[in-house]
């Protein structure tokens, strides 16, 4: 039986591993697994999901009426400093100047890692960047995500 990962909300090499194969059932058997590959790319983005499809039964198999399944990525920030826009373990200058070029469109928003949404609006705006000068003057502590 032939299996693939097809595209849903989430993105092959950049969410997850496109991956694609065959399950050979032994006499007796009737249960078989496969991996797919997540790719924690440290964005902050909503919850993403991928087709998992079954299909070509071979040897007598046939396949039931369930065909395909959804799998769900959860975005899950583990360790990220809030602020962090580097993503480099600091909240510093650079994150500062980043954060600000992606409020003026110079840098690409899609490289800014999760954790300098320190307010979880999904956009880098005027808060993060106070709560990063805040960081920096030490007037705060950087929170980590855990």
């Amino acid at each position: 039986m032939d299996y693939e990962t097809v595209e849903g909300t989430a993105k092959p090499d950049l969410d997850y591993v496109n991956t694609s194969g065959t399950l050979v059932f032994e006499d007796g058997e009737a249960v078989k697994t496969f991996t797919v590959q997540i790719i924690d790319d440290l964005r902050a983005e909503p919850d993403e999901t991928v087709e998992l499809v079954l299909s070509n039964p071979q040897g007598g198999a046939t396949l039931g009426a369930i065909i395909s399944a959804t799998l769900t990525i959860i975005d899950d920030p583990k360790d990220v400093i809030a602020g962090d826009v580097n993503n480099d373990k600091l909240v510093d200058l650079a994150d500062l100047i980043l954060a600000l070029q992606v409020i003026n469109k110079s840098a690409d928003a899609q490289e800014v890692f999760r954790g300098a949404d320190i307010n979880d609006d999904g956009r880098i705006g005027i808060e993060e960047v106070l709560y990063i000068l805040q960081v920096m003057s030490g007037m705060r502590e950087a929170h980590v995500w855990p």
